[in-house]
């Protein structure tokens, strides 16, 4: 099943703000040191998975249509 552009957007915009998130919790170190380990290191890491998911999936949708216009099935 192929994935909407519009689920691929909020995949990138969401990872981006988890991102973000983790960044700020890791660099001002939110709730004490361990807890902003705790919850940063996870929270980068999912975000960095959901933005790379997004951004591959918005790019190969765009590399398709490409394609598709030049008349290659």
């Amino acid at each position: 099943m192929a994935v909407s552009r519009r689920s691929a957007l909020a995949s990138l915009l969401a990872g981006a703000g988890l991102f973000a998130f983790a960044a700020a919790a890791l660099v001002l170190d939110l709730g004490g040191h361990d807890a902003s380990e705790a919850i940063g290191a996870p929270a980068l890491f999912v975000g960095l998975f959901l933005a790379a998911e997004g951004g591959l999936v918005l790019w190969r949708d765009a590399q398709l249509a490409r394609l598709q216009q030049r008349g290659n099935p």
